[in-house]
C-alpha cells in the first residue's frame, strides 16, 4: 500500500492510494496478466481543532484481467488527541488500533477481499474458463511496527467469513460457484507514507 498526500490548502489534499497486488499460480510463470492494480484517487479534508480526523473522497478504481471497476472512493483517518488511537477505512479495509509506543500499534481489521487467478484454457462443465475469483470477508487482529520514517510492516491474522471461489468465462460470466467454509488467514505488508499526516 503507498499512500501520498500532497497539500492544496491549509485543510485540504490531493490523496491517492495505491494497492498493487500480484495474484499467481506460477505454474504458467508470473506475467503482467497476474498483476491488480487498486486503489482511490481524490481529495481529503482535515477537521477539528487539531486536524485529528480526515476525511478524502473520489475515486476508487480496480484493473484486472482487462476488466476495469470503477466505484466511489472514500477514506477515514482518525488519531485520538493523545495520539493513542487511530482508525482508519480505506475501502473496503478497515483498521482501529492502539498505540503501545510511538512506532508499535495493535488492534482490530476487517476488510472485504478478492482475489483473481489465471485460469485460461481450463473447461468446466464443458465451458473455458477464463479467470477464478476468490472472495472472502477478513476479520481479525493486526500489529503495526515502523521499521523506518514512512515504511511500516502490518501484520494480521484472523477468520475469513462468507467465503466463495467463483469461475467465469471469457465474457465475465459466471460458470459455477462454490461456497467455502470459514478459515483462518494470515497476511503480511508494507506501507509506505508519502507527505504528512
Amino acid at each position: 500500500m503507498i499512500i501520498v498526500r500532497h497539500p492544496i490548502a491549509p485543510k485540504w489534499s490531493i490523496l491517492a492510494i495505491a494497492m498493487p497486488t500480484l495474484a499467481s499460480d506460477t505454474k504458467k510463470g508470473i506475467s503482467t496478466e497476474d498483476l491488480i492494480l487498486d486503489g482511490i484517487l481524490g481529495v481529503s479534508k482535515r477537521f477539528g481543532r487539531n486536524n485529528n480526523l480526515e476525511i478524502g473522497f473520489g475515486v476508487h478504481a480496480m484493473y484486472s484481467y482487462g476488466d476495469l471497476l470503477i466505484t466511489p472512493g472514500i477514506s477515514i483517518d482518525y488519531h485520538s488527541n493523545d495520539n493513542k488511537w487511530l482508525a482508519q477505512f480505506y475501502w473496503p479495509r478497515l483498521n482501529v488500533l492502539y498505540s503501545l509506543t510511538p512506532k508499535t500499534q495493535v488492534g482490530i481489521a476487517g476488510s472485504i477481499d478478492w482475489t483473481r487467478f489465471n485460469l485460461k484454457n481450463y473447461i468446466s462443465k464443458d465451458k473455458e474458463v477464463d479467470y477464478a475469483q476468490f472472495s472472502s470477508i477478513h476479520a481479525g487482529l493486526q500489529v503495526d511496527q515502523q521499521l523506518f520514517k514512512n515504511i511500516t510492516l502490518q501484520v494480521q491474522a484472523g477468520m475469513g467469513l462468507g467465503n466463495s471461489y467463483e469461475l467465469f468465462d471469457t465474457n465475465q460470466k459466471t460458470v459455477t460457484k462454490y461456497s467455502i467454509s470459514t478459515m483462518p488467514y494470515a497476511k503480511i505488508s508494507l506501507s509506505y507514507r508519502m507527505g504528512k499526516r
